[in-house]
């Protein structure tokens, strides 16, 4: 590498916000589950961990595909953070969808 320049690495923020995102979803499914809260949460819940992890995976998958440059260094560590995050996400989205069906087949 030449001595004027810099290495980039791919951007954590959107991982993180991911966590934060999985962390709320298993939250409001725990808080749905006990029956502390109303169903409407689940729904939350569900938008959560099913739509906003999945969307900030792509997102920081775009972002890192745009930076492909010599310079440029993966960090394998945190792809397969933000992958085990969106499939947990997933599985804790599908569990408040089940939450909301279970609700809506008691009317």
């Amino acid at each position: 590498m030449a001595s004027g320049q810099s290495t980039t690495t791919p951007t954590p923020w959107p991982v993180v916000a991911q966590g934060v995102a999985l962390a709320g979803a298993a939250a409001l499914a725990w808080h749905v589950s006990l029956n502390d809260g109303p169903w409407q949460l689940a729904i939350a819940g569900y938008l959560l961990g099913a739509v906003v992890s999945v969307f900030l995976l792509t997102l920081y998958r775009s972002i890192n595909s745009l930076r492909r440059s010599k310079s440029f260094r993966r960090n394998p560590r945190l792809d397969r953070t933000g992958q085990l995050i969106a499939v947990c996400g997933l599985v804790v989205g599908l569990y408040c969808g089940y939450l909301v069906a279970t609700e809506l087949a008691k009317w």
